[in-house]
């Protein structure tokens, strides 16, 4: 695609894309894309490369593994990082490399990337990771450009795509004022999906742009600008896959058909985090899901 074909080359919406925007802002979006891409004064793509291999594995041992993967999940779900780097921009982002690096592009790359479609095959990544001593990176949608994008921590890693596929909003409670999501559902997916549904009594609080992944924003403690605005505090309760591939459930969702694991953050017992803080960015958990308490705008109005 040449460098003209690019710049007009129609913005996605949601209907099209999970990271896509909803139809209203499409020609906002447009004029951005033009102005961004007009004035851009790095080059759009990088030199041919050489592909990158996880550190201490041989291209062998690489290359059956990602075999072996790749039977597991689909061949289409895996792809290898072998191809020159585009930038593109917020709303086309990549998840090869970091677009907004201060580092050479090359210096925090994946080697591949893998794209699971349920918390079983979340777990089968991990199990296969630990086969090969490969190690991994969990994004939801990879838009966090301040914490660097979708580039990995250790140049090679596989990055484990989490938005691709596991894009469902699994359940909005307008009684509860609670949702159930996937990691890639976007704050502007939530929203759309709230108006279609009729639910006029639910508001939710956005950061600065509504492209990214609710549960990414959540767990690296991001913010909005109403008094809500503490997201992290706002979860009720996450589905995780561990390191070891077994999966746990927070707060009253570790109880066997509770119906209150969106209602309440808490389990039984003291709160652990008052006690042994948490890492919540650590990237070997890969979170699957989880419950976020929505707002009332007639309570956020009188605020």
């Amino acid at each position: 695609m040449s460098f003209l074909d690019e710049t007009q080359s129609d913005v996605p919406l949601l209907s099209e894309k999970h990271s896509g925007i909803p139809e209203f802002l499409l020609d906002k979006a447009r004029k951005a894309k033009a102005g961004i891409f007009e004035t851009r004064t790095k080059p759009k793509t990088t030199k041919d490369r050489r592909p990158v291999i996880p550190p201490g594995v041989d291209q062998q041992v690489f290359d059956t593994a990602l075999s072996e993967l790749g039977k597991q999940l689909g061949q289409a779900n895996v792809e290898r990082n072998d191809k020159q780097l585009k930038d593109g921009w917020y709303m086309e982002h990549p998840n090869t490399h970091d677009l907004m690096t201060i580092l050479d592009e090359e210096e925090l790359v994946p080697s591949a990337m893998v794209y699971p479609g349920s918390t079983e095959e979340v777990q089968q990544v991990v199990l296969w990771a630990n086969k090969y001593h490969i190690p991994i990176f969990p994004i939801s949608m990879g838009r966090n450009l301040g914490y660097g994008g979708a580039a990995p921590r250790v140049r090679g890693s596989v990055l484990v795509d989490l938005g691709r596929r596991m894009n469902k909003i699994l359940d909005i409670s307008p009684e509860d004022y609670t949702c159930l999501l996937e990691p890639g559902v976007s704050f502007f997916a939530l929203y759309e999906a709230i108006k279609a549904k009729g639910y006029d009594h639910l508001w939710i609080d956005v950061p600065d742009v509504g492209g990214g992944s609710v549960i990414g924003n959540t767990v690296d403690r991001g913010v909005g600008y109403t008094p809500y605005g503490d997201h992290w505090a706002c979860h009720s309760g996450l589905e995780v896959v561990l390191p070891t591939g077994e999966v746990i459930r927070t707060g009253m969702g570790a109880l066997p058909g509770n119906n209150t694991w969106q209602t309440f953050p808490y389990g039984f017992g003291p709160y652990s985090e008052l006690v042994i803080p948490l890492d919540i960015r650590d990237s070997v958990r890969a979170l699957t899901n989880t419950h976020l308490v929505e707002y009332s705008r007639s309570q956020t109005l009188e605020l």
